[in-house]
């Protein structure tokens, strides 16, 4: 999953969404860093998509470690990303065993 963080591609966007149906807790840290990570061509982009998807992939995962990321993403300084994270914070109960490992 290293080419999350390859930015030559134009794919982050696609890649949120697999990781968003995968929402595996073993990617939180992956999911994360793709939620914040600056992409010049996504500039335009005035709902965020990447990090929408993102706060899904994390609310769904449902695990104590996904919530803290939340809860970082829910202090951003981006309104809507607040707002996504937010939104995912009130959805999930977070009680899943946290079996991620360190990626």
């Amino acid at each position: 999953m290293e080419f999350i963080y390859d930015k030559k591609h134009h794919k982050h966007e696609d890649l949120a969404f697999l990781l968003e149906k995968k929402h595996s807790p073993k990617l939180i840290n992956r999911v994360y860093d793709l939620a914040v990570m600056e992409l010049d061509y996504t500039k335009e982009d005035e709902f965020f998509n990447i990090a929408r998807k993102c706060t899904y992939a994390l609310g769904y995962t449902n695990t104590p470690k996904a919530k803290e990321k939340l809860e970082l993403l829910a202090q951003n300084e981006n309104e809507l990303i607040r707002e996504y994270a937010i939104k995912q914070l009130n959805r999930h109960d977070f009680t899943d065993k946290d079996v991620e490992e360190q990626d």
